[in-house]
């Protein structure tokens, strides 16, 4: 390489021309077109793909007023779609006693009731804590199998539920807590209950797996009041005149 000023041959490493000058610079950078219109190029391409993304995100999203109004009828749509848990559920059919109905896989039939003090016999009697309720009833199991007899229940008017008595197994001819009926055959028996005076309903199940309730209503059905004798008002006797034979 080759000083410019005095073109002695100086050393490629050396910064300064040791003949001219001392700290004059031999070397003077000259300007690389080639890399500037290169990096000219490289910026403009940047630019570009800057303004096309600005131009997607715009596309894909638009103004704040647009989004809020989208956003609110998707929401509307949403809570228009959506059940409400204020949906009052369907109530369980409601029949009377002498109805023949049916419920999941049984149909049952209600005979009649009564109110009892005592149940049992000469040489082994039961007493209620508060009053037997026996309830009369025919089932009938119209599953393909045998099933087991799915309990009854009591609600009265605050819509609480009362379970059978277990003494009820010393009535006579009373269902029992495992009574089974095969395909096709139906039973009569007797279902005990342990409960205030008052009016119920029985509640029956469609079965354990059928699921389904209904309900009969034993309304007005109240147990019997002892009655009181009227006393008749005795008349005084009558003062026996003179004369009078005794």
């Amino acid at each position: 390489m080759y000083c410019r000023n005095c073109g002695v041959q100086v050393d490629h490493a050396g910064e300064f021309c040791t003949n001219c000058v001392p700290q004059q610079p031999t070397l003077q950078p000259i300007p690389q077109q080639a890399s500037s219109k290169r990096g000219l190029g490289v910026g403009a391409t940047v630019f570009v793909a800057s303004i096309l993304l600005v131009a997607t995100y715009v596309a894909l999203h638009p103004s704040n007023g647009n989004s809020g109004n989208t956003t609110t009828s998707a929401q509307a749509s949403t809570q228009d779609s959506t059940p409400t848990s204020d949906t009052a559920p369907a109530k369980d059919p409601t029949y009377k006693i002498g109805d023949t109905f049916s419920v999941g896989v049984w149909t049952y039939r209600v005979e009649r009731m009564r109110w009892a003090s005592s149940i049992g016999s000469d040489y082994m009697t039961e007493y209620p804590d508060a009053k037997f309720l026996i309830v009369y009833l025919d089932a009938e199991n119209n599953d393909r199998t045998a099933s087991t007899l799915p309990p009854f229940k009591l609600v009265d008017a605050a819509q609480r539920e009362y379970d059978a008595t277990s003494k009820g197994m010393f009535l006579p001819g009373s269902f029992g807590a495992l009574k089974s009926l095969n395909p096709g055959v139906a039973s009569g028996g007797a279902v005990v209950f342990d409960v205030p005076p008052g009016n119920y309903a029985l509640q029956v199940s469609g079965g354990f797996e059928a699921g389904g309730h209904a309900t009969v209503d034993l309304l007005g059905q109240q147990p019997p009041q002892p009655q009181q004798q009227e006393q008749q008002p005795q008349t005084p006797p009558q003062p026996q005149q003179p004369g009078q034979q005794q």
